[in-house]
């Protein structure tokens, strides 16, 4: 990088928000962090952020829900709110770039795939309180292909979910997957058995920097 230049998203008032979308296995997180990596390197700071926005008591409320045998009418009315309030979450972070690894469009998708009507009801109502994006880009991957990074990662006690929770079936997940891809605004699709890390990377940071980043000169500043 120039020292004699500097790089600025083009973003007057928040960070540039960046979604890496994907269902389990997808290479969502392996992808965020060579992108944080490769932004850093070239002088825009970024954040990158792993898990849920939503607040401390939510994530405890959903958690005693999903691990107590509780109805499911209260379950889809707790699980409805996932995401509630995260509209202005950028405000928590002082970089020029967010990186969100997944959202509540997950579980809103698989509530639209086994018609959970009270749920889907509800988030048409909190729509516009949930986290919105500039970019959205979504990773995926075969069925086949994910059962083995899950067993790899397992291996390596860096995973410890039950497989069988994880992915049911291979129709069940296709299905999943569809619901999620069509409710959302969706700028690529990366497969990540067909393209490695650095050439996703690759495209993402030209994208970034031809549409969202300017270069100054301390020169020519007045």
């Amino acid at each position: 990088m120039d020292c004699n230049n500097y790089k600025q998203v083009k973003m007057k008032y928040r960070p540039l928000l960046i979604l890496l979308e994907g269902l389990d296995c997808s290479g969502k997180k392996t992808t965020g962090r060579l992108l944080q990596k490769r932004l850093s390197e070239i002088g825009i700071a970024t954040h990158l952020n792993i898990g849920a926005l939503t607040s401390k008591a939510y994530r405890s409320i959903s958690t005693f829900v999903s691990l107590h045998n509780c109805p499911n009418i209260i379950r889809s009315l707790v699980y409805s709110f996932d995401g509630y309030g995260d509209h202005l979450w950028y405000k928590n972070f002082g970089e020029q770039i967010v990186i969100q690894i997944s959202s509540p469009m997950r579980n809103w998708a698989y509530a639209l795939m086994n018609k959970q009507y009270l749920r889907i009801l509800m988030m048409r109502f909190l729509k516009k309180q949930i986290a919105n994006y500039d970019i959205i880009w979504y990773l995926t991957a075969p069925y086949k292909l994910r059962i083995h990074r899950h067993k790899y990662q397992v291996e390596k006690q860096e995973n410890f979910d039950n497989l069988k929770k994880r992915f049911k079936s291979e129709e069940i997940f296709y299905m999943h997957e569809t619901c999620l891809t069509n409710i959302l605004n969706i700028n690529k699709v990366f497969d990540t058995e067909l393209c490695n890390c650095d050439e996703i990377v690759n495209y993402m940071i030209n994208y970034i920097l031809t549409s969202y980043v300017t270069i100054h000169s301390p020169h020519n500043d007045s």
